[in-house]
């Protein structure tokens, strides 16, 4: 779930920062998902037979918090590299890899000991059970190997895809580059394609051998969307870019295919892999309308939200948020009823251990992300613009 980096182009032997893309309007739907996520993780500690559980999962549609995150990094990471390519210029491969890894790991060592730290104090698991669950996500391979334990299924489930695909995609594109196909629409669309044939195919091995991993391949599809999207602003025509207008259609859609998923699986109801897979397609639609431009620049009222402090500021530290929240949700849920009282003390004891996630987010990316990632950047002498 990390944000976009500066990319520095190599133009007429001189190395210059790539100017970066206007994404205001993304802030807001960034900062969006980081609290769809986490509300749907505070009533994860609710019975899933409770009325207010199935009511207000179904009414936020906080299942489809972290696709919203594939889709928007499927689009972060492609825009830059389309961009330079239309520019004629060539993205200096060190700067990207240096960045993205003072983007990700820092934070993530952090949280992943705190996890560690945690699930011993409550003893979910023997010990020797959580440190095996923990060298597996250390490496990324959740989808290879099955990981027991609830806070490292919970939160890291998501970072291999992401990792994955911020690998794979640079090495396709230069690929494509080389062999010269990316001059025309079907070859420069082909990566968001080999990505749709593999989230289809996943998740068809999955309905086939019930192998949870297979799944994790199937949000593929949501990166599939956003590279497409990065590609459509980058070369698209005034009608395509058009499709923006559709921003207030596209988000009923996306919170109504999340509410069904949502309804149906806080209820009981089986949902299988493939019917899952079919709510998802219908939400991927709606995320490429939200990630294109407006064309004539004009302000949306999501561009509007987007300029307020909180929501800047949420979207920025949402990556320390989503890695952190769910140990401090623990802290304050474990071993304890939190569905006694009303509706107003129930959503007190949900609202209260998000608000300290938020607050110890902000000092973590303040105080420890921000400067550690300057220093990595600087240390492997890569020019720096904006952390």
């Amino acid at each position: 779930m990390a944000g976009a980096s500066d990319y520095l182009i190599v133009a007429a032997g001189n190395c210059r920062p790539m100017k970066r893309p206007n994404l205001s309007n993304l802030t807001g739907l960034r900062a969006l998902a980081i609290c769809m996520v986490l509300w749907i993780h505070s009533l994860a500690f609710l019975p899933n037979t409770s009325f207010k559980h199935i009511v207000l999962s179904f009414v936020l549609g906080g299942f489809f918090g972290v696709p919203v995150f594939f889709a928007l990094s499927g689009f972060l990471i492609a825009k830059p590299f389309f961009d330079e390519y239309a520019a004629g210029e060539s993205v200096r491969m060190r700067s990207y890899a240096v960045k993205r890894i003072a983007k990700i790991l820092p934070p993530f060592l952090l949280s992943l000991a705190l996890a560690i730290a945690v699930q011993i104090h409550f003893a979910s698991q023997p010990v020797p059970v959580i440190l095996a669950d923990a060298l597996k996500t250390l490496f990324f391979l959740q989808p290879f190997l099955t990981v027991h334990t609830k806070l490292n299924g919970g939160i890291y489930w998501s970072l291999p895809p992401e990792v994955y695909y911020y690998t794979l995609f640079p090495i396709c594109f230069l690929l494509l580059r080389r062999l010269g196909l990316l001059a025309s629409w079907g070859g420069a669309s082909s990566i968001s394609v080999a990505l749709g044939i593999l989230s289809a195919t996943c998740m068809a091995v999955y309905s086939r051998t019930g192998n949870y991993g297979w799944t994790l391949g199937g949000y593929y599809l949501f990166f599939a969307v956003g590279s497409f999207a990065a590609l459509v602003a980058t070369r698209g025509s005034q009608k395509l870019l058009g499709l923006r207008r559709l921003d207030g259609f596209a988000i009923l859609l996306l919170m109504g295919s999340a509410g069904y998923f949502g309804w149906n699986s806080c209820a009981g109801r089986h949902v299988s892999p493939m019917h899952l897979y079919e709510i998802q397609v219908p939400a991927a639609l709606a995320l490429f309308f939200l990630l294109l431009p407006v064309p004539d620049g004009s302000d949306r009222w999501l561009e509007k939200v987007s300029t307020t402090w909180f929501v800047k500021t949420t979207a920025m530290i949402s990556y320390e948020w989503y890695l952190f929240h769910l140990p401090i949700l623990a802290c304050f849920m474990y071993g304890r009823d939190v569905t006694a009282g009303n509706i107003f003390q129930f959503s007190f004891k949900c609202i209260l251990p998000i608000i300290v996630s938020w607050l110890v987010a902000f000092a973590i990316h303040r105080y420890y992300s921000l400067p550690l990632h300057r220093y990595i950047v600087r240390r492997w002498a890569v020019a720096e613009t904006h952390a």
